[in-house]
């Protein structure tokens, strides 16, 4: 539990880059992701838990890191933040991590959303 992933859309590399955070609850690894693209959860947000193995159908791994949380600490704090819904400048995938983590995204590769996430946010480490 608690690996930040970094993906790029399939089928081939493009810009388009999505981050989650890795949960692996009843011996099924998930991951938790705020996606434009996510149906609406119970809950009335846009952050879904998807089987990882689901996940990487669409999306390949370009880059991982530990956040160093363990299952009961992910889960404590997507719930606060379970209600909310994507928006491209407030709540995107980037500052959902950030959120759930407590620390600035790491990454070698900054993407387009990531730099203006820093102009704004702070810069990444």
């Amino acid at each position: 539990s608690g690996i930040v992933v970094k993906g790029y859309y399939k089928p081939s590399y493009s810009l388009v880059k999505h981050y989650g955070i890795t949960s692996i609850e009843n011996n099924n690894i998930y991951i938790y992701h705020n996606d434009p693209d996510n149906t609406i959860n119970e809950s009335g947000g846009s952050i879904q838990k998807t089987k990882l193995s689901e996940w990487l159908k669409q999306w390949d791994v370009e880059e991982f890191y530990d956040s160093g949380l363990n299952t009961y600490e992910i889960k404590k704090e997507v719930k606060k933040h379970i209600h909310k819904k994507f928006n491209w400048v407030t709540f995107n995938c980037i500052q959902f991590i950030k959120k759930v983590t407590k620390r600035p995204i790491k990454t070698k590769h900054p993407t387009g959303i990531s730099v203006i996430d820093a102009m704004f946010y702070g810069k990444k480490k």
